[in-house]
């Protein structure tokens, strides 16, 4: 993700996801075939001991684990192949099917589903981001304002050297307040997009798919199946579930937002992850968003106020700061709210399809788990 200006825009990323490209997929296949390889040949081997020693419990783990193993390999291959229906279906495709396409999905119809659990990470962090930045703006422009004070003379108080200050702006402190819980949340909000971008990342740049050839091997030792029952588990979970969650995710969070609701102009960027295509924004913006971001006002106005200025221009505030706090709390809720409803059904799956895969695989399973 790209941002430039200011306020900064982001662009979100064109190039495909890494685990879709041709060399990823052949390099996953060549370890899964070289791990049953090397499990077939353990095997042959145990039950070569097995003939020679004359030992009834070589050779009746050699004959179970013979079979389990083309189990194992239609296991990991259909994972493999999930993985690739998620590289060729498009958003497009999905979206014609179950929901209006949002609008942040309009210029990607071609992508992929793992393109666009991309896309839509990116355009939260982008809308999070300009909620902090535009917070952080407002906290230091009530900071400026409610220090400012001026000596009011009246009467004869050149005389007798009595006056008083007046801060006209002393009212604001509740705003900078309230700014300041406000960040705590927008903080939060931040680094919780962060995190599931930078996880999601991870995952399709192909860390956890080493796991698959590891399982094959892992589920012919002994006590070892249920262990690589959940391996294969957490590479389905976090190849299929999690970016299958987020796309559902961008479906729906045009409609959390109730209708007809305005930011103020500190929260613009991003704000098209509210709108569907046809165009039907539930939000919007108010104001010029230069007037939340302008920095270097904040720094000339501070420096006029420790005297190196005639007189302090004093930073623009909005009349009302309604559309960042109902923005600071949407927000909350799709980042943080959504990402640990979508761990929760990520593990209850896990779970599930660990204890599916954990234990002696036979046709009816396999078809519960295709």
């Amino acid at each position: 993700m790209q941002c430039t200006g200011t306020p900064a825009v982001c662009t979100v990323s064109s190039t495909a996801a890494p685990i879709c490209g041709a060399s990823s997929k052949a390099e996953l296949i060549w370890l899964a075939a070289l791990a049953a390889l090397a499990t077939a040949i353990l095997i042959a081997l145990v039950y070569m001991a097995g003939e020679i020693m004359q030992n009834p419990r070589l050779l009746t783990w050699a004959k179970t684990e013979s079979s389990q193993i083309f189990a194992s390999i239609i296991i990991v291959g259909a994972v493999i192949g999930m993985i690739e229906l998620f590289c060729s279906i498009q958003i497009g495709e999905v979206a014609s099917i179950f929901t209006p396409l949002p609008k942040i999905f309009q210029p990607y119809k071609e992508k992929s589903i793992y393109d666009g659990a991309i896309i839509y990470l990116e355009k939260l962090m982008d809308i999070a981001r300009s909620n902090f930045q535009g917070l952080r703006y407002l906290a230091g422009a009530y900071e400026i304002r409610i220090s400012y004070t001026k000596m009011v003379c009246k009467g004869n108080c050149f005389i007798s050297l009595v006056g008083y200050n007046e801060a006209e702006h002393g009212g604001e402190t509740l705003h900078l307040a309230l700014i300041n819980n406000l960040l705590n949340s927008a903080t939060i909000s931040y680094l919780t997009a962060a995190f599931e971008y930078f996880t999601l990342q991870y995952i399709l740049n192909g860390l956890f798919l080493v796991l698959l050839p590891i399982a094959i091997i892992l589920r012919s030792l002994p006590f070892m199946r249920q262990f690589a029952g959940t391996i294969v588990a957490i590479c389905i979970s976090l190849y299929i579930m999690y970016p299958a969650m987020l796309v559902f995710n961008a479906s729906i969070v045009p409609g959390v937002a109730p209708p007809s609701l305005l930011f103020s102009s500190c929260t613009c960027a991003g704000v098209d992850i509210f709108a569907y295509e046809n165009g039907r924004a539930t939000v919007g913006c108010k104001g010029r968003a230069n007037e939340c971001y302008d920095e270097e006002a904040l720094a000339r106005a501070g420096l006029e106020m420790a005297g190196f200025g005639a007189s302090p221009r004093l930073p623009h505030v909005p009349n009302s700061i309604d559309g960042d706090v109902k923005a600071n709390a949407l927000i909350f809720i799709i980042t943080v709210f959504f990402a640990a409803f979508n761990f929760i059904v990520i593990v209850a799956f896990a779970r599930g399809m660990a204890r599916l895969l954990g234990e002696e695989v036979d046709i009816s399973k396999l078809g519960q788990m295709i």
